[in-house]
């Protein structure tokens, strides 16, 4: 029995030092000055499978492109003259391969600089939003275009600004029809919905790991094919749904019943995450909690999970983990709902070879409900958010590393949504945790059982950055005594 757990651990302990592959790796020789660095940005071309790694510093930005065979091909830099914008917020590549990168300072003042790799130079031009009352609200690039979006209070409207031109295109979408719920359950303007809160507007990719604390917020934003969705859970009753096609600019509102419909609204809390086209939404009362999974293309044919504080949870699979001030231990059904409903409940899916990861639990209310990757900012117009330039991955990368004071667990579901009582848990964040801390594996395998221990974030660098590519991920971990970097492959768990 010993000899076969042995070996059991050997096997575990391998296949996890295993984890990463080594695909590519390459010197920042362009860089001679020791300024600091101050900016790593990936860039994927999603037509030819190419990627560019931006990175800046205090005086210049450099640029490194890549084959899809992890060639470089091309290395370019430009003095970084307008230092005053720090964030990068999108980008978007040329038919011809050239690229813009898009920056913001702390107002509402934005740069466009564009690496022309054949000409082997590049150029910067700043722009401003149109009107002095918008405020920037998020930004994305899908399919290699970036989009930058903006509102106001006295607009009920959101502004999609494109740059297809020599001067960026402001395409209003006409929201003066609909009508929203406010927290207080009085009908307003939509825009009124969106930014009576202080709490930030997220983006999210619906097939990376998040935080429980980052998708805690209450307003989140999901981009799918040609089609943004904004979420609004400000409101338990129902959570209300803006979705908005960028060919035309379009948009279509609906409000979908939040689970425990029979509660009263003042006596239970909600929240909800998108994917692959399914509403998954989670609430919560004294004495029970409740998972609803609507599909948008069938309405009527969704599926339920319940649990009540007396019960056990019979569609976990993971232990039920709590985290505050970095002690973890095992908790119970009552108190995870007790803590859900005087804390911020949570939800996050992700989807990965025809099963749904789903992660269900709180913050605690003792805390703050956005991950340490947060900036949050506010102006008269309202509230502005974004991550700091790390890329949304690496973003959500360290808010699941270092996030605290949560309750949780995790469902796995398959592509029926039923439940898949003995699959395993683990995700790609995982592993990459366990590459930087391997201390972190060697203390799961002393006690033998797998708990959740601490992780230590000594070599978590934001110099280094991830980014997912095709169906895995990039690890970029930049090497400050030989000023190089090594790309590393991850794999999400099968």
């Amino acid at each position: 029995m010993k000899k076969t757990l042995l070996i059991v651990l050997l096997t575990l302990y391998s296949s996890i030092n295993n984890a990463q592959e080594l695909i590519s790796e390459f010197n920042h020789s362009l860089k001679t000055s020791r300024s600091k660095q101050k900016d790593i940005y990936p860039l994927v071309n999603t037509k030819d499978n190419s990627f560019s790694i931006f990175i800046a510093d205090a005086k210049k930005a450099y640029c490194y492109k890549f084959d899809n065979n992890f060639r470089l091909t091309h290395q370019l830099q430009f003095d970084n003259k307008l230092r005053k914008y720090k964030q990068i917020i999108g980008y978007s590549f040329l038919e011809n391969g050239d690229y813009k990168v898009y920056l913001k300072n702390k107002k509402n003042d934005f740069l466009e600089v564009s690496f022309l790799f054949e000409e082997k130079r590049s150029t910067s031009k700043e722009f401003k939003l149109l009107t002095d009352y918008e405020t920037y609200l998020q930004s994305f690039t899908l399919n290699n275009k970036f989009y930058l979006v903006s509102s106001a209070k006295k607009v009920n409207g959101l502004y999609f600004y494109t740059f297809d031109t020599e001067t960026p295109k402001r395409n209003k979408i006409d929201l003066t029809k609909i009508k929203a719920l406010s927290i207080d359950n009085q009908k307003v303007d939509l825009m009124s919905a969106l930014l009576e809160s202080k709490e930030p507007l997220l983006k999210f990719d619906q097939s990376s790991p998040q935080s429980i604390v980052t998708s805690s917020t209450s307003y989140k934003m999901f981009l799918n094919d040609r089609t943004v969705t904004f979420l609004l859970n400000n409101n338990s009753n129902f959570t209300q749904i803006l979705r908005v096609n960028i060919d035309d600019f379009s948009a279509n509102f609906e409000k979908i019943n939040n689970p425990l419909e029979t509660t009263k609204r003042r006596h239970k809390k909600s929240n909800a995450f998108l994917n692959n086209d399914h509403l998954f939404s989670l609430a919560v009362s004294k004495d029970s909690l409740k998972l609803k999974i609507t599909p948008f293309n069938d309405r009527e044919n969704f599926t339920e999970y319940s649990v009540s504080k007396k019960d056990s949870i019979d569609f976990k699979n993971s232990s039920i983990r709590y985290s505050a001030g970095g002690k973890y231990k095992k908790n119970t059904s009552k108190n995870l709902i007790r803590q859900m409903r005087y804390g911020k409940p949570s939800i996050n899916v992700i989807s990965n070879n025809n099963k749904y990861n789903l992660t269900i639990g709180c913050v605690l209310p003792q805390t703050t409900y956005f991950g340490p990757a947060l900036r949050v900012g506010f102006s008269d117009a309202g509230f502005t958010s974004t991550r700091p330039s790390y890329g949304i991955h690496f973003g959500s990368f360290i808010d699941y590393a270092l996030a605290s004071d949560y309750l949780l667990f995790s469902s796995i579901l398959d592509s029926n949504l039923n439940h898949l009582k003995d699959e395993k848990t683990d995700n790609v964040y995982e592993k990459v945790k366990d590459y930087l801390d391997p201390n972190r594996t060697e203390e799961t395998l002393k006690k033998v059982f797998h708990i959740e221990n601490p992780f230590k974030s000594d070599n978590l660098d934001t110099d280094d950055s991830i980014f997912k590519y095709l169906d895995y991920y990039i690890y970029i971990d930049y090497n400050k005594k030989t000023n190089s970097y090594k790309l590393l492959k991850f794999e999400p768990f099968k």
